[in-house]
């Protein structure tokens, strides 16, 4: 990323801060200090003098939903590629129209558009809550590998007049979308990519030493949305009683793309893109098979998400399921959960026999959870 977009970022954090109340606020009148001009571009990267004569330093980097692990163990984004591309495209276009005094579409800036759509699907459709959390272990690792440097250079500039303080800023890109989440009040479906708080990334923040970083910020973003993102401000050291001060849901994923980082499964979702220009429209049309997981691995992952969902309900734990996931509990999810609190040994198999055994009974549950969602997906959409 650009420091161009670095500072957007930034500037964006510092307004919503500004406006907000309590340590939220705090933060943004402490980043909107006056810059420290530096010899050469070193990290941190930022540096501020605040009013309370503290020098603080923030170190900003991203966590991409998309990422994809490289040959040599090190996590490529995909997200920057992305919106790069989608630049260039409308810059293409904007030139094109300029020059010819046509509104209209030439096949060549058709194609750029149908191909960032078609990658955009691509990304979408086989990003995985594992390569999320793997994205974030790693960024976050990557950096926490360089506080001392971070500290090191801060001090430098105090001239052992002023005190310093380090910022980690964490650019999140995500598509959650259609994720189910459940708590005490009940489920709803997200209709937003912004990733919910989970509690494996609690767990990596929690890990953060509080004698080096100070604050994490949290800017959550939607990759293919147009929602506002989501800013969430925390002192280091038992962050998980913070967030539950600010009202902030925490989730246990138990989507059934959960295990197939566990289990080794690579998802694949071959797919090749088909335009038509009809006079001011761009007309897209995606093409896919299948990806290469069997019926029997799909079985599998399914399963192992429902055990996990059960449990939190059994446990009064927030979850955050996927369809397949959310079909079954809510299609066997009482028979399931009545065997557990019964302490009656389970075969998670039997549903199958339910299927047969009480036909009409679990059709008319398919067809209440096809209403209940699906029709709510159609009027989101109108």
């Amino acid at each position: 990323m650009s420091k161009s977009e670095e500072q957007k970022c930034l500037d964006s954090v510092i307004e919503y801060c500004k406006k907000q109340r309590g340590l939220t606020k705090k933060m943004g009148l402490l980043l909107s200090g006056t810059e420290v001009e530096r010899a050469f571009n070193e990290c941190p990267d930022f540096v501020k003098y605040t009013p309370n004569d503290t020098i603080i330093g923030i170190e900003h980097f991203q966590v991409d939903h998309f990422s994809i692990e490289k040959q040599n163990k090190k996590i490529g984004s995909h997200v920057n590629k992305y919106y790069n591309d989608l630049k260039k495209a409308q810059e293409k276009f904007n030139k094109t129209v300029s020059e010819s005094n046509n509104a209209g579409w030439t096949e060549e800036t058709a194609n750029d558009f149908a191909k960032i759509v078609e990658f955009s699907f691509h990304n979408k459709y086989t990003a995985s809550y594992g390569s999320y959390i793997k994205s974030f272990e790693y960024s976050l690792e990557k950096h926490l590998k360089k506080t001392d440097e971070y500290i090191k250079n801060l001090t430098a500039l105090t001239h052992n007049k002023s005190n310093i303080e380090l910022v980690f800023l964490i650019d999140v890109y995500s598509d959650f979308s259609g994720l189910f989440l459940t708590d005490k009040k009940g489920t709803y479906k997200s209709n937003v990519g912004n990733a919910p708080m989970f509690r494996e990334v609690v767990d990596l923040l929690e890990n953060i030493d509080k004698r080096k970083i100070d604050y994490v910020i949290m800017r959550f973003n939607s990759v293919n949305y147009t929602q506002q993102s989501k800013i969430i401000v925390v002192r280091t050291g038992n962050i998980k009683t913070q967030l539950e001060k600010q009202h902030i849901k925490i989730y246990e994923y138990a989507g059934d793309d959960y295990y197939t980082r566990l289990q080794g499964i690579n998802r694949n979702l071959p797919s090749k893109q088909q335009h038509t220009i009809d006079g001011d429209n761009l007309n897209i049309e995606i093409q896919t098979r299948s990806d290469d997981i069997s019926q029997a691995d799909r079985l599998k992952l399914v399963l192992q998400g429902f055990k996990k969902a059960l449990y939190c309900k059994l446990n009064n734990i927030n979850c955050a399921t996927t369809m397949l996931v959310q079909m079954m509990i809510e299609l066997f999810g009482d028979y399931y959960l009545n065997l557990l609190k019964a302490k009656i040994p389970v075969n998670w198999y039997e549903w199958r026999y339910l299927m047969d055994t009480q036909k009409e009974t679990m059709d008319k549950k398919k067809k209440a959870f096809e209403k209940i969602w699906f029709s709510q997906e159609e009027d989101e959409n109108e």
